[in-house]
């Protein structure tokens, strides 16, 4: 209870999660269910625990697919389909380009489902491997880099939003090669960009999608 009632106070008054309070929640749910499962050992006999939790799943399920429903018809207006979220168009790129043993480094770490098992992922924000924790200031990324070189990056506009990206090496070359179409590679920091794909498709309202795929070299 008290590990739930953390959860909710964070999500309220420290880092609002808004319209994203379910998903962020989730780590919650073991906590439920293991609450939940204690709670129906609690009865006498087993049938009873069993009616419980039926009628428990009956009331839970049937409030809540009229708003399920209601979402799915919304994300779905926005063109936000498993497609987008996974940026599967640029993933199909990377496997066919990749080397075995390469390193892709992005923000959105759910695209691993799709990617080759012989190219691993790096965490732009370290949400699955904190990595980045010690090189969060913009005087660090290039740090990052050479010390994991990545050989891919999948560029979005996170890196112009974040407040440990804002004026990076990742920050300037997104924000140069975004004003300058006609660039192919560029050499920031002694590290080399080159262009590999620019986004065609518009953007998903709400969500920020990859733009441009480069590829990284480094010297010495």
């Amino acid at each position: 209870g008290l590990v739930l009632l953390a959860y909710v106070f964070l999500l309220t008054f420290i880092s609002p999660g808004a319209s994203d309070t379910p998903r962020y929640l989730l780590p919650v749910t073991p906590v439920l269910a293991i609450g939940t499962a204690r709670v129906l050992s609690s009865f006498r006999t087993p049938r009873v625990g069993l009616a419980v939790l039926c009628l428990g799943a009956v009331v839970i399920g049937g409030l809540s697919l009229r708003d399920l429903h209601q979402r799915v018809v919304w994300l779905r207006s926005l063109g936000l389909s498993s497609n987008e979220v996974f940026e599967r168009d640029v993933v199909n790129k990377i496997n066919t380009l990749a080397r075995p043993g390469d390193t892709l480094l992005s923000y959105e770490v759910q695209l691993r489902y799709y990617l080759r098992r012989d190219v691993s992922v790096l965490s732009e924000d370290g949400i699955t491997d904190a990595k980045v924790r010690p090189y969060q200031t913009p005087a660090r990324i290039a740090l990052f880099l050479r010390r994991y070189r990545p050989d891919w990056w999948i560029a979005d506009a996170n890196v112009a939003t974040r407040p440990y990206m804002r004026g990076s090496v990742l920050d300037r070359v997104f924000t140069t090669f975004k004003a300058d179409r006609a660039l192919k590679s560029e050499s920031v920091g002694g590290i080399g960009f080159r262009l590999v794909a620019r986004r065609s498709r518009p953007m998903a309202p709400g969500f920020g999608g990859w733009q441009m795929l480069f590829r990284l070299s480094y010297g010495g």
